[in-house]
């Protein structure tokens, strides 16, 4: 249907019978009101992604070409056969978060905490037409913006990886489930995919 698609939620259980958190949500809990192995907060390193984020960036990283642009050109055939790919003029397109996550997928909201987060946004109109990329919280728009210039955790500028360390105060949010989502905004105010929704278009 057209729409945006119910989230996909995962969960990984090991041999033991013990399950993970469960994705896509930040797994609020407090510690010190539950008997549990401590959340291994302190050792965190903001520019340590998660392997498994970081490979699925990657692949999505090398299958986009380097000027999107160019998904947009065709080659018309003649007598004289093929001829040179000749690009199509492009109105103003939407900006696409491709691949997004955060670390770590759990928090002890008795203490203050540290969140990475990491999405891969691209424009087919060209980087530079990307305004802001923000996260919003269950829908709802926080006014935190991923970063790619450079700046904090931000290795490359320009590269199209979006990133930003935020902090969780403690206590400032109840124990449950938080749905984080990723929305690029252009400068014409065209909005992206709502990631990580499916979104389906007719």
């Amino acid at each position: 249907r057209v729409g945006m698609l119910p989230v996909y939620e995962f969960a990984a259980e090991d041999i033991y019978g013990s399950y993970s958190s469960l994705w896509p949500y930040l797994t609020i809990i407090d510690r010190s009101r539950h008997k549990s192995p401590p959340v291994l907060n302190g050792d965190f390193d903001a520019t340590d992604v998660s392997w498994r984020v970081q490979s699925l960036m990657d692949i999505h990283s090398a299958s986009v070409p380097e000027d999107p642009s160019g998904i947009y050109q065709v080659a018309l055939a003649s007598s004289d056969g093929p001829s040179e790919p000749t690009p199509i003029p492009l109105g103003n397109m939407r900006p696409v978060v491709y691949v997004g996550g955060f670390y770590p997928p759990m928090i002890d909201i008795s203490q203050t905490n540290q969140v990475l987060f990491k999405a891969l946004v691209l424009d087919p109109n060209g980087p530079e037409d990307i305004e802001h990329v923000e996260v919003y919280v269950d829908g709802i728009p926080t006014g935190i913006d991923l970063l790619d210039d450079g700046s904090e955790t931000d290795d490359v500028p320009g590269d199209g990886f979006y990133i930003r360390n935020f902090t969780v105060d403690a206590y400032s949010r109840p124990e449950g489930l938080l749905l984080l989502q990723v929305v690029a905004f252009d400068y014409s105010g065209a909005a992206s995919n709502v990631y990580p929704y499916i979104t389906v278009e007719p």
